[in-house]
Formats: structure tokens, C-alpha cells, sequence
């Protein structure tokens, strides 16, 4: 099995420094949420994650496929119902010419949303453990 790694350090109830490989990320709430402010909320890191995630994806799949389409650019939303996603939706705005069929870029969301591995991995249950210090 391939491994990624990242650890997190806590630097408030409410903030995390995270490192994975040699990169440094800071996740923290808005200050109306108790935070600084000083980096995106661990959700927006996830969805994120999910956006790169499809862009490449969608790549890989077009290639494959040989249809003539690229993302331009992604938006993505997370929707909340009682502090829980509830609903996460994908926009790409894809450029494309003419000849290449509405269905034929449908099929192409489908078998990225299939092979994307964020996407996968937000269907699998979490495994937690824990280490006494």
C-alpha cells in the first residue's frame, strides 16, 4: 500500500498547522466561529482537495477518452444541514468545440466523479486510533 503522510500540530482550540511532504498549510475558523482567521476552515481545505482532485481527473479521463474538452474553471460548494454536508456540487465551466456532444462531456463528469480519488475517499468511513501521551 502507498502511503501520504501529513501531521497536524494544534496552535488553538480551534487552528491547526498541518505538513505534508514539505509544504505547510494553516487551517483555522473565521473569527466568528472563534478562530483568527489565518487559513481556511478544514472544509474548505476538503473541498479544495475535491476541486484539484476533479480538475486532474476530468484531464486524465478526457485524454483517455480522446474527446477534445478542458476545464476552464471549478466551483465548488459545500452544503451544511444542522452542522453536517449535506450536499457537495461540482460546477466546471469546460471549453469544447461544437462537435463534441453534451452527453459525451455528461459521461465525462460521471467517469470523473467515479475516478477522482477525493471523491472516493469522502465514501469511505474514517478510521480513527489514538496513542496516550
Amino acid at each position: 500500500m502507498d502511503l501520504e503522510l501529513a501531521t497536524a500540530t494544534p496552535t488553538s482550540p480551534v487552528a491547526v498547522t498541518v505538513k505534508a511532504r514539505r509544504h505547510t498549510i494553516v487551517q483555522d475558523k473565521p473569527e466568528a466561529s472563534g478562530g483568527k482567521d489565518t487559513g481556511p476552515m478544514a472544509s474548505e481545505l476538503l473541498l479544495a482537495g475535491l476541486l484539484a482532485c476533479q480538475n486532474s481527473t476530468f484531464v486524465k479521463v478526457a485524454a483517455k477518452r480522446r474527446v477534445e474538452a478542458r476545464v476552464v474553471s471549478l466551483e465548488g460548494e459545500l452544503g451544511f444541514l444542522d452542522g453536517d454536508i449535506a450536499a457537495i456540487r461540482v460546477r466546471f465551466r469546460l471549453a469544447a468545440p461544437a462537435s463534441v456532444a453534451d452527453d459525451a462531456l455528461a459521461t465525462l463528469l460521471r467517469l470523473t466523479d467515479k475516478s477522482c480519488t477525493i471523491s472516493k475517499v469522502l465514501k469511505v468511513p474514517v478510521e480513527g486510533t489514538y496513542t496516550r501521551v
